[in-house]
């Protein structure tokens, strides 16, 4: 009798999934790879953004500091000019003909000074400073006067300055280009008339060099040996000057209102 030789059978179960091959494997690899290109790249753009950002910030600040640097600097010249002892006094106040806002980078800008009276008392106001550049970027200040000083047109030099309007200057042309604010205050010398303030720009082409003390009208000395010249040419000795009140003159002023 044959002994029957018992085989055992192993079993071998294989779960589905639980094994990746070498393709599997590679493509994994692939994702990873470009998820972190593409998280990389987003840095760089995110990162690239919030440089222009702070660049554009940075320059706006600069160009808005430097407006309001200039228009405290016209407004302290103007209050201080009205505000001195000095019965006749000549201010005048240079500008650059661009604002920087960054390296190697300039901007345009424009002037306007505008006379506002109070409202309860039109012989009483201020003239408002308003630097404005290309960008948007602006400065405001102001110089108060009181019913001791008219505030002349600065156009005419003959009638007082009416509300709103404004004296522009664009030291930014390139056609005529405004190199300086010329700021005038004198008294008759004879009682009874109050101090005249006249603002003027004093503009050029573009290049050309300005002497402010020879070039630039209004004036409270005259080199003209003739006083009658001096007299027909210059408003200011009209009104203010000693030549007015010779020999019992009166001077030439205009009215006050």
């Amino acid at each position: 009798m044959r002994a029957r030789k018992t085989v055992a059978r192993t079993s071998h179960t294989t779960k589905v999934g639980s094994f990746r091959g070498p393709r599997d494997s590679f493509r994994a690899q692939i994702a990873l790879w470009m998820m972190t290109k593409f998280a990389m790249v987003f840095f760089i753009i995110l990162l690239a953004g919030i440089m222009i950002s702070f660049s554009d910030t940075q320059k706006t600040a600069i160009c808005r500091t430097q407006a309001q640097s200039m228009a405290n600097n016209i407004a302290s010249t103007l209050s201080n000019v009205i505000n001195s002892p000095v019965e006749d006094e000549r201010k005048v106040v240079s500008f650059v003909s661009s604002l920087s806002v960054g390296k190697s980078q300039l901007e345009r800008y424009t002037i306007n000074v505008t006379n506002i009276p109070a409202q309860n008392d039109p012989k009483t106001g201020s003239l408002v400073v308003h630097v404005l550049s290309g960008m948007g970027c602006e400065g405001y200040a102001r110089a108060s006067y009181d019913k001791t000083m008219t505030i002349m047109d600065p156009t005419t030099l003959s009638s007082r300055w009416n509300a709103g309007l404004s004296l522009e200057m664009r030291p930014s042309d390139i056609q005529k280009r405004d190199y300086y604010l010329i700021i005038a205050k004198c008294k008759p010398k004879q009682a009874g008339f109050s101090s005249y303030l006249y603002l003027r720009q004093c503009n050029g082409v573009l290049g050309t060099e300005l002497n402010p003390e020879t070039s630039c009208p209004p004036y409270l000395e005259s080199a003209e040996p003739d006083m009658t010249k001096r007299l027909v040419a210059n408003p200011l000795l009209r009104c203010c000057g000693w030549e007015a009140v010779e020999n019992g003159g009166t001077p030439q002023c205009p009215a006050p209102i």
